[in-house]
């Protein structure tokens, strides 16, 4: 693929995450440094990632908004297109997160929460997550008493470990329930979802390949 192409491809995400993902500075108080998020900034601001994955920066573009300046999840957008090719080394280019290993740690912890296993042994994989960190330093382990508790603690974690990587966020919100039974993504959008509006088709191969399987209620 030519750079022309690559570039015209790439455009949207280099430009939308500066413009959507930022709050525009300067501004009147720390707490206004919201890097665009509309729910959960104060959750995160109190996390110790805050300020390792958020940060000055500006717009994507080399030419639109050249003197605006904006504080966003830098941990995406490093020093952005424009700075980073002037500073040594080059710092121009945009992260892309597939998957990291902490995701694993996160992903255990949610399965044996969901299987039977204790609070303590839940919480577990997260905080040997946490204890081998060494930016930030986690001051000390998670210990969530309630089973509440201990779903919450799990959610934040794929907020504040994995936002804006590769949307594992965004399905946890769909998986995870607030203490008054609602899912996360209703309560932070104020809405209210049918249950199989979260279902998708499994498709007739795989049905086929193991018998076992029936597709899901109402998507027949």
């Amino acid at each position: 693929m030519g750079a022309t192409n690559y570039r015209d491809s790439d455009a949207w995400y280099r430009w939308r995450i500066v413009n959507s993902y930022s709050t525009r500075l300067p501004v009147s108080s720390p707490s206004a440094l919201t890097a665009g998020l509309l729910n959960g900034a104060d959750w995160f601001q109190q996390d110790p990632r805050w300020n390792v994955v958020t940060g000055e920066s500006r717009g994507g573009s080399l030419s639109y908004d050249a003197v605006v300046r904006r504080y966003t999840f830098t941990k995406v957008t490093r020093q952005g297109e424009y700075e980073g090719r002037f500073i040594a080394p080059l710092d121009e280019k945009y992260n892309t997160y597939f998957f990291r290993y902490p995701e694993l740690y996160i992903m255990k912890a949610e399965l044996l929460a969901r299987t039977g296993a204790s609070i303590a042994d839940a919480i577990a994989p997260i905080n040997t997550m946490r204890g081998i960190r060494t930016n930030p330093v986690f001051p000390e382990p998670l210990n969530p008493i309630t089973e509440q508790e201990l779903m919450d603690t799990i959610f934040k974690e794929y907020f504040f470990e994995l936002f804006i990587e590769n949307g594992s966020e965004f399905f946890a919100s769909t998986r995870f329930k607030t203490s008054a039974g609602q899912l996360w993504i209703e309560d932070f959008k104020n809405i209210t979802l049918e249950n199989n509006r979260l279902c998708y088709p499994i498709p007739t191969e795989e049905m086929i390949t193991n018998t076992l399987i029936h597709q899901n209620q109402d998507l027949q």
